[in-house]
């Protein structure tokens, strides 16, 4: 959480600034650190917030993943209720959509990275990933077991993704959408792992490319009250789940001989 000062005369006057000086700090990018922090969601994050423990009554009376239409509204009610859109995505996101939305931003997005994991001593950032022309190619060199994860959680990173995953239909219009995005290259074979908590709880997954088997456990508080569930992704489809009541971890899917390209979002 992050700590927050409500004044209107401070806005005001941030506003001003904000306006008149900007154009100004731009020529002064990399000369000058603080100008790093113009894109940041939050400087300060409270120490002292903690995150109230759940009510598990609504996920106890869930007892499946719903599939739902990818123009069906979502029940503000019943957040607890995981659903996938099957088909959802407008187009498939490649291995080579990806590749060409980094040659053509690769500043942005190298720029926007908070943290690029890999369980490959190779990959170090998306120029690595990204420095042979095909994901066979890929393959041949590494294998069929790799897993990279880019996290991103500034503006210009955040607007580049959002052409290739664009926003779910569900997800309301009045909501705030969080700057934070996951993107995860994995090779067919590559280990389970689990997904890290996102920054707000309502959570949509979009499967790019290839297939991934994901497992919901309950919270901590809520396993002897909710129920585990499974479902496997296929290109483009979109599932929804709230991280307050489900934990979720990505499986390989067996006989799966493609790279998988995926997309993590949340929203309040």
């Amino acid at each position: 959480m992050c700590i927050v000062v409500s004044c209107c005369y401070f806005v005001r006057n941030m506003n001003f600034l904000r306006e008149n000086v900007s154009p100004r700090l731009r020529g002064f990018q990399g000369k000058n650190m603080c100008c790093g922090f113009y894109e940041e969601e939050c400087l300060i994050y409270n120490p002292y917030f903690r995150v109230p423990e759940t009510s598990c009554e609504l996920c106890s009376y869930v007892k499946e993943i719903e599939e739902r239409s990818q123009y069906a509204d979502l029940d503000v009610n019943n957040p607890a209720q995981p659903f996938i859109n099957r088909q959802a995505l407008g187009q498939p996101v490649t291995f080579e959509d990806l590749r060409t939305a980094y040659k053509e931003n690769a500043e942005k997005l190298q720029a926007s990275v908070m943290n690029f994991r890999s369980n490959e001593m190779s990959l170090r950032s998306f120029k690595d990933l990204f420095a042979v022309n095909s994901p066979v190619e890929l393959q041949k060199q590494i294998g069929d077991m790799f897993h990279t994860e880019y996290v991103s959680r500034k503006v210009a990173g955040a607007q580049v993704l959002r052409r290739l995953f664009h926003r779910p239909h569900f997800v309301p219009a009045e909501t705030e959408v969080a700057l934070e995005k996951f993107v995860f290259v994995d090779g067919p074979k590559a280990k389970p792992y689990k997904f890290s908590l996102a920054q707000f709880s309502n959570v949509w997954y979009a499967q790019g490319q290839g297939s991934r088997r994901l497992i919901l456990l309950p919270s901590v508080n809520c396993l002897g009250e909710c129920k585990k569930f499974e479902i496997t992704l296929k290109e483009r489809d979109i599932l929804f789940y709230s991280d307050e009541f489900w934990r979720a971890s990505s499986y390989p899917v067996p006989q799966s001989q493609e790279i998988s390209i995926a997309f993590k979002g949340s929203f309040f």
